[in-house]
């Protein structure tokens, strides 16, 4: 079980994370060429890929674990991931201009709204995630806490890492921390140790063997 677990942890992030920074080498060529690319446009570039790194993760996920439906589950990673960042994304934004621009909580530092809005942010992502993939394995009865338990792995490992950087000094919000790159940084390194967490979390449900089982067939006759 040791085995699997790892190996599905390398694989969430190696997916999902590829995803992220080949949307973001992307995104980066684009504006580096002589013409101009809109802001939209640069955003495109960035969530394209996270769409087929969701398809990879399911499908490596189906095919290590023996699963019945590897379409299923790369259609299932696809959809869960891509749609998940960019609803999160815009339900980030929302509350990013509440809470920040709108000058919200004025008492509270920027590093300290930027825990409060990411670290739920990363728990609804991997919940999402983890579930699609759970239910498209053939799970219907445990689906719902596997999941909560993936997603709250996420969300801790995010937070562990996040404080360890402040700790370090990459504070967000602290003075230069635009010109180090402080928020994507943490974000990044964030969101990967979210996805060795929760893949590991998944891997372990996965390898259980009852998520995936079929209940006998009673018209088949059993075999001498």
């Amino acid at each position: 079980m040791k085995h699997s677990t790892l190996a599905s942890a390398v694989i969430t992030a190696a997916s999902l994370m590829g995803s992220v920074l080949a949307g973001l080498g992307i995104a980066t060529l684009v504006q580096g060429l002589p013409f101009h690319a809109s802001d939209q446009t640069l955003l495109l570039l960035v969530l394209i890929p996270l769409f087929g790194g969701g398809a990879i993760w399911g499908f490596l996920l189906a095919r290590f674990h023996g699963l019945p439906n590897t379409k299923g589950a790369s259609i299932a990673g696809s959809l869960s991931f891509g749609v998940g960042v960019i609803g999160v994304a815009d339900l980030l934004g929302s509350l990013e201009r509440v809470l920040v621009q709108g000058h919200r909580l004025p008492g509270v530092p920027i590093h300290v709204k930027f825990t409060l809005l990411f670290v739920p942010a990363t728990f609804l992502i991997a919940t999402i995630g983890a579930s699609a993939i759970l239910l498209v394995s053939g799970n219907r009865v445990r689906w719902f806490p596997s999941a909560l338990v993936a997603g709250a792995a996420a969300a801790l490992s995010f937070l562990a890492v996040d404080l360890l950087l402040d700790a370090l000094g990459f504070r967000v919000g602290a003075p230069h921390a635009v010109e180090r790159a402080t928020m994507l940084t943490v974000a990044f390194l964030g969101s990967a140790a979210a996805a060795l967490s929760a893949g590991a979390s998944l891997g372990r449900f996965l390898s259980t063997g009852s998520v995936h089982t079929r209940p006998p067939d009673p018209n088949r006759s059993p075999q001498a």
